[in-house]
Protein backbone atom coordinates (compact mmCIF):
# COMPACT_ATOMS: atom_id res chain seq x y z
CA UNK A 1 0.00 0.00 0.00
CA UNK A 2 1.39 3.54 -1.49
CA UNK A 3 -1.40 5.93 -0.62
CA UNK A 4 -4.80 6.02 0.46
CA UNK A 5 -7.77 8.34 1.37
CA UNK A 6 -11.20 8.40 2.07
CA UNK A 7 -13.31 8.51 -1.43
CA UNK A 8 -17.40 8.10 -1.44
CA UNK A 9 -18.36 6.89 -4.92
CA UNK A 10 -22.13 6.26 -5.34
CA UNK A 11 -23.20 3.25 -7.22
CA UNK A 12 -24.47 3.28 -10.82
CA UNK A 13 -22.71 6.55 -11.53
CA UNK A 14 -19.30 7.33 -13.86
CA UNK A 15 -16.03 8.98 -12.51
CA UNK A 16 -13.03 9.48 -14.60
CA UNK A 17 -9.89 7.68 -13.00
CA UNK A 18 -6.79 8.41 -14.23
CA UNK A 19 -3.30 6.72 -13.65
CA UNK A 20 0.22 8.06 -15.01
CA UNK A 21 3.39 6.47 -13.89
CA UNK A 22 6.64 8.05 -14.48
CA UNK A 23 10.10 6.84 -13.41
CA UNK A 24 9.47 5.91 -9.64
CA UNK A 25 6.00 7.57 -9.27
CA UNK A 26 2.49 6.79 -9.45
CA UNK A 27 -0.52 9.73 -9.76
CA UNK A 28 -4.11 8.58 -9.27
CA UNK A 29 -6.56 10.77 -9.74
CA UNK A 30 -10.19 9.89 -9.51
CA UNK A 31 -13.22 12.09 -9.90
CA UNK A 32 -10.62 15.14 -8.89
CA UNK A 33 -9.67 13.70 -5.95
CA UNK A 34 -5.71 12.77 -6.48
CA UNK A 35 -3.01 10.63 -4.78
CA UNK A 36 0.85 10.17 -5.41
CA UNK A 37 3.48 8.11 -4.09
CA UNK A 38 6.60 6.95 -5.21
CA UNK A 39 8.82 3.50 -4.64
CA UNK A 40 11.26 2.25 -6.21
CA UNK A 41 9.81 -0.83 -7.55
CA UNK A 42 7.23 1.29 -9.79
CA UNK A 43 10.03 2.03 -12.06
CA UNK A 44 11.10 -1.31 -13.09
CA UNK A 45 9.91 -2.63 -16.31
CA UNK A 46 6.60 -4.87 -16.30
CA UNK A 47 5.34 -7.58 -18.29
CA UNK A 48 1.77 -7.23 -17.74
CA UNK A 49 -1.01 -4.85 -16.43
CA UNK A 50 -3.55 -5.30 -13.48
CA UNK A 51 -6.47 -3.49 -12.51
CA UNK A 52 -7.57 -5.03 -9.22
CA UNK A 53 -11.23 -3.91 -7.06
CA UNK A 54 -11.89 -4.06 -4.01
CA UNK A 55 -15.41 -3.83 -3.69
CA UNK A 56 -18.51 -5.84 -5.51
CA UNK A 57 -18.04 -4.75 -9.15
CA UNK A 58 -16.36 -2.45 -11.57
CA UNK A 59 -16.64 -1.49 -15.66
CA UNK A 60 -14.92 0.67 -18.15
CA UNK A 61 -16.83 2.43 -20.33
CA UNK A 62 -13.60 3.66 -22.33
CA UNK A 63 -9.89 2.59 -21.46
CA UNK A 64 -6.94 3.09 -23.38
CA UNK A 65 -3.59 2.24 -21.73
CA UNK A 66 -0.48 4.22 -23.38
CA UNK A 67 2.78 2.34 -23.40
CA UNK A 68 5.93 4.27 -22.99
CA UNK A 69 7.48 6.96 -25.39
CA UNK A 70 10.49 5.43 -26.72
Amino acid sequence: LLAQTPLKLKTGQWYPVRVTIRGTTVEASISGVVLKAGHACIGLRKGSFNLYVNGDSVCFRRFTLFGPRL
